[in-house]
């Protein structure tokens, strides 16, 4: 028997492990997009749209359709979010990070 379960074996260390990976990996991802959202001065709250998008579309369309159709529009919505360009000057979530900034002498 080939598979996850086999190549983890049974010992509940290895499930713990791969359990916190993910949940830093996804903490680590919805950061990361949170900051990307208030760089282009929107709120962090536009995650949940895109989790209840994700949720829908496996709700209406079953799991195995879903996977590929959630994976495609996670693509373009990455694609889209990492093409636009940040809001110039600071907005109401801080400076811009790309600005140049003159030290006085």
């Amino acid at each position: 028997m080939l598979g996850t379960f086999h190549l983890l074996g049974d010992k509940p260390i290895s499930w713990i492990i791969v359990i916190a990976v993910g949940f830093f990996i996804i903490l680590y991802s919805l950061a990361n997009s949170i900051k990307r959202l208030h760089d282009l001065n929107l709120s962090g709250l536009w995650i949940l749209l895109w989790v209840v998008l994700i949720g829908l579309i496996s709700n209406f369309l079953g799991f195995s359709t879903a996977k590929l159709t959630n994976n495609i529009i996670s693509f373009i919505i990455w694609v889209i979010m990492i093409s636009l360009p940040g809001t110039p000057g600071p907005n109401k979530y801080g400076e811009d990070p790309l600005a140049t900034t003159h030290p006085t002498t």
